[in-house]
């Protein structure tokens, strides 16, 4: 296994959850759930410093990046706090139209 990302879960005031980080990157990232259909991704969450680390088996490492060059897809100018922002404003925005 080789690590590959690794996410800071703590941002100034903002602190999220291990298994939301998890169901993000899954979500978000083509290469990460490409990994997880072959069953080749392990993440690992360091309480010390607060970190998400991303392992995944070398041989679909390498398959994953030549498929998908980019981390994030189409979204390469985002980083992943802006992915739970956005995720975040979604959630408030659907929890609104409901009620109405």
């Amino acid at each position: 296994m080789k690590r590959f990302y690794s996410v800071k879960l703590k941002e100034k005031q903002e602190q999220i959850p291990p298994y939301v980080a998890k169901h993000l990157l899954k979500k978000e990232s083509p290469l990460i759930e490409y990994l997880a259909e072959h069953k080749a991704l392990k993440f690992v969450h360091r309480k010390k410093t607060n970190i998400l680390d991303c392992y995944g088996e070398e041989k679909y490492l390498m398959i994953g990046k030549l498929k998908y060059p980019n981390f994030w897809g189409r979204k390469t100018r985002m980083g992943f706090m802006e992915l739970y922002i956005n995720m975040r404003i979604q959630q408030q925005m659907s929890l609104s139209k409901g009620s109405t």
